[in-house]
Parts: C-alpha cells; sequence; structure tokens
C-alpha cells in the first residue's frame, strides 16, 4: 500500500465518504474509481491521495474506515491470495459492517477481474464487476451503478457524474429537496448507535416525548459521560419519526471536537436535502443561512439533534477563558437563524447550553432489573454468568451490577471482559460489598472508577491506552468510545500480523 500523498481538509459529513482499498498491484483501477467518485461530488479516501507521511498509517487507515459512510473493496485474483494490510482491511470494514441495520448498504464488494471472493459474510450481498476492465462503457454503467447504490443519481451525458442540482437562486425548489432528501433517507444511519437497548421506557414514553413533542422545543438530555444519553436519543428519535412527531431529523456530532459555523450549516443542509455540491457555491455564510432556514421553514416539524453539544456549551460557561470563535458561531446559529418550527434535541454533560426556554431532562441510571438485562444480553462468558440459576453467581452478579450504579458503559465493560466465574468473584471482592447510593454522583464515580481499573488490569495495552483518553469522570464522553473500545482487542490480532504495510 503506498503511503505518500497529501490529505484533503477533513470532512465531518461522513455520508459522501467512501473508502476505497486494494492491493498496490491494482493501484491503476483504485486511482481511475477514486477520480471518478471524486468527479461525482463524492469524497472518496485512498492511502494515495490521502495519507499524510509522518502519520501512523495503521490508525489512520482504520479511522478513515471506520469515520467512513461506504467502504469499497477491490477484489482481483491479486487481492484475494495476498497476504498483508489488505486483508486486514476487508476484515476490519467486516466488523464495522455489523454495526449496519440489515439492509443499509454500507459495504459494496467490487471485482476487478474474476476471482472468488473469499468472504462468506458476502455471500449474499450483490457484487459489482468492473470487467473487463479495456470496456470503457461497462467501466461507466458500473460506476454508475455504484453512484446509485451510494445514492447519488448519475447523469446520462458523457462522464458526467452529478447529484441533483437545485434553482441556482436563493429559493430551492421544494421537488429537488424530496428527491434528493428521500435518497439521504434510505442510508442515513445514528453515528454509533447500537444493536441492543435496555429500559428507560419512562423516558421514551413520557419525559423526552411530552418535552420535544410541539415544534420549536429546545431539550437537552443532560447526564455523566458514558451513561447512555446518545442511546436514548437515537431511540427516542427513531420511535417518533415512526409516529410522524418529526418530518426530518438533522443529526450533528461534536464527538470529533468543534467544526467551523461553515461547515455545521454544510451538515444542515445536506440532510435536510439541498445537495451539497450546489450549496458550497454560495461563499456566503448569509446566504447559506437563507437558504437553510427557508428550507426548514417549508418543513412541517423538523427537529435538530445536536450530539456531545457540551463540546459547544463548556467553552460557553467556562468564565476562566474566552470561548472559541467557532463555539460562539454555533451557539449564536442555533438561537437566532432557526425558525420556529424547528425543534433542537442536545445530548450534553453541561447542565445548562445556553438555550431559549431549554427543558432539562436528566438521565439516571438503569433500574436493577434493567441493569441484569443489559449484561445478560452482553456477557461473553461461560453460561453460568447468562441467566445463572446458581444463587451465589446470581448474588455476586446483582451486587456487581448495584456497584455500577446502573452506569451502562461500566456494565458493558464488565460484561464483554468476564470470562468465568473466577474473575466475577474476583472484581467482586475487589469492589467490596457496600451498596452505592444512585442519588450521590461521587460515590458511584468511586465505585465505576473501581470497575475500570479492574478492566484495565484485564485487557491489553491498546485498551490501556485507549480508556484514559475517554476523561469519563473530567470531561465529554465521545461517542465514538465505545465502537473503538469493544474493536480495538480484535484489530490487535490484526495489526500483529503485519508491521508494515504491505498492500
Amino acid at each position: 500500500m503506498a503511503l505518500e500523498g497529501e490529505r484533503p481538509a477533513p470532512n465531518n459529513s461522513q455520508e459522501n465518504t467512501v473508502f476505497i482499498s486494494y492491493a498496490s498491484e491494482d493501484f491503476q483501477q483504485a486511482d481511475r474509481l477514486y477520480k471518478d467518485l471524486k468527479h461525482a461530488g463524492l469524497n472518496p479516501w485512498i492511502d494515495k491521495h490521502n495519507l499524510l507521511p509522518g502519520k501512523n498509517w495503521e490508525d489512520e487507515i482504520e479511522n478513515a474506515i471506520g469515520q467512513s459512510r461506504y467502504f469499497i473493496p477491490l477484489f482481483s485474483s491479486t487481492s484475494v491470495k495476498k497476504v498483508g494490510v489488505v486483508q486486514t482491511e476487508f476484515r476490519f470494514a467486516l466488523d464495522v459492517f455489523k454495526r449496519y441495520p440489515p439492509g443499509m448498504i454500507f459495504y459494496i464488494p467490487v471485482r476487478l477481474d474474476d476471482c472468488k471472493i473469499p468472504y462468506k459474510e458476502l455471500k449474499s450481498i450483490h457484487r459489482a464487476d468492473l470487467f473487463p476492465i479495456s470496456d470503457d462503457n461497462i467501466w461507466k454503467e458500473v460506476v454508475n451503478q455504484i453512484l446509485r447504490a451510494i445514492a447519488v443519481t448519475p447523469k446520462t451525458g458523457k462522464d458526467d457524474y452529478k447529484t441533483i442540482g437545485f434553482d441556482s437562486s436563493l429559493e430551492v425548489t421544494t421537488q429537488n429537496i424530496k428527491s434528493t432528501q428521500k435518497l439521504i433517507l434510505q442510508s442515513s444511519l445514528f453515528k454509533g448507535e447500537k444493536e441492543l437497548f435496555v429500559g428507560r421506557r419512562e423516558y421514551l414514553n413520557k419525559k423526552i416525548k411530552k418535552a420535544i413533542k410541539s415544534p420549536g422545543s429546545r431539550v437537552s438530555i443532560v447526564g455523566p459521560g458514558g451513561s447512555g444519553k446518545s442511546q436514548l436519543a437515537y431511540k427516542a428519535i427513531h420511535q417518533y419519526q415512526k409516529e410522524g412527531i418529526f418530518d426530518v431529523v438533522i443529526p450533528i456530532y461534536f464527538d470529533s471536537g468543534l467544526k467551523p459555523l461553515s461547515e455545521l450549516i454544510s451538515n444542515v443542509a445536506e440532510y435536510i436535502g439541498i445537495p451539497v455540491n450546489e450549496f458550497d457555491k454560495y461563499a456566503n455564510i448569509e446566504d447559506r443561512k437563507s437558504i437553510v432556514r427557508n428550507a426548514l421553514n417549508g418543513k412541517s416539524h423538523p427537529l435538530i439533534f445536536a450530539d456531545n453539544y457540551e463540546t459547544v456549551s463548556y467553552e460557553l460557561n467556562d468564565k476562566s477563558k474566552q470561548p472559541s470563535q467557532n463555539a460562539i458561531d454555533i451557539s449564536n446559529f442555533l438561537n437566532d437563524n432557526i425558525p420556529k418550527n424547528t425543534s433542537i434535541f442536545l445530548t450534553s454533560r453541561e447542565r445548562y447550553n445556553k438555550l431559549p426556554n431549554e427543558k432539562l431532562i436528566d438521565l439516571e441510571g438503569l433500574s436493577e432489573s434493567e441493569s441484569i438485562d443489559l449484561f445478560n444480553g452482553l456477557v461473553v462468558a461461560d453460561k453460568l454468568l447468562r441467566n445463572p440459576k446458581n444463587e451465589k453467581v446470581k448474588g455476586l452478579i446483582q451486587n456487581l451490577l448495584k456497584q455500577t450504579g446502573g452506569h451502562p458503559l461500566s456494565i458493558e465493560l464488565i460484561a464483554r471482559n468476564i470470562t468465568s466465574v473466577e474473575e466475577l468473584e474476583e472484581l467482586s471482592e475487589g469492589l467490596g460489598t457496600q451498596q452505592v447510593d444512585r442519588t450521590a454522583s461521587d460515590e458511584r464515580f468511586k465505585s465505576l472508577e473501581a470497575c475500570f481499573g479492574y478492566t484495565l488490569n484485564k485487557l491489553n495495552n491498546a485498551l490501556r491506552e485507549l480508556l484514559p483518553k475517554l476523561t469519563l469522570f473530567k470531561s465529554p464522553f465521545p461517542i465514538s468510545a465505545a465502537v473503538e473500545i469493544f474493536g480495538v482487542k480484535k484489530r490487535q490480532h490484526s495489526k500483529s500480523l503485519q508491521s508494515e504495510p504491505t498492500n
């Protein structure tokens, strides 16, 4: 795999990001596909063009795959037999694919010749055949099929792959918004959403719904990092959208830090259904605001969902220093430029997010029964630990889960890493028998620190380095951290097979 090349400015909008994986012998075809996708208005990622000198290539590649909306592996007689990083990429992307709901496109297999694809996970996934390579008409037709799978509409003119356009005036046409938005919704995915969701029906069916059901609501779910704020918000949004409470949902993620206002507005425009490549023609920020405002006004009840908003509000509330211009701009945009029909829904560790008429919903820990359900759904150990009949084992688990204070992340770490009754006894003994007062957050955090300390001692060095970066007890917990935690052990094995890139 080649390492040289320039990396463009990062694009936090995942919808157009496509990772291309290939063997170095197939670079000519990979580069041709890269240029075609680029010409179509997408944001393809390929090591030759995107990997900076001096960067850790393993981390950069894994991050790029994990953050891409689509993954295109180029299978050939060479790549399917080659030992090295190309196989690691193929397999790592299959792990990422497991996070996607059934029927949602992420992994798009492409063959460059009549080779056999070796992965059983792809047996039922329809492939694209880009061969014979010398036939330009076949190549263009297959690229158009790929673009349609990625929800980009190709035009029939020669070499003209383009996304749907819209009126050149500031009044965006309703027809084009609807058609583009439909394509976006077909591939929409909440970032970091987990398949398993446990409990908190009271929040879903009453508290959050009551606060958010009226257009123009301002609602924040607040609570400690890793307590499940994002997962609860995802579940609520899915449920309420099915019930017709929202006609469009616009997710914005702050887990990777503050973004410039221009980029945030482009994200909003894309989810409303305004084609980004056309929207970006307007350099004036006020013109962009006007386009977004007009489009939102044309909706019945749009929702802007801002995850990990404490990244913004922490700066606004910190009296010791002047907040950054990005934080000020984002706050002003949400407060002053959003129409009255548009609701704003935040998850945040900050209790006050500087939104007018903000309704705060404090997130408590899982109940005892919910904690047990989560543990049973995630535990990877022997049968004795899953729905145990042995009263002693059952008591140990109940005691342990009480010590977590119902904190989902801590329960998940424990459940995924205990492999025997002996380890369960060791952890229970280490935590002691003190019961945690669910209303005393300091005590609950102390018990959680003990849980994390034990988990750190059990797991490998990569996880030891990762967990402190979560800064669970001092600063925001990133939504992507859970995915990183539980994928890191699998990735370490793959990494150990190859110390240098050999694509």
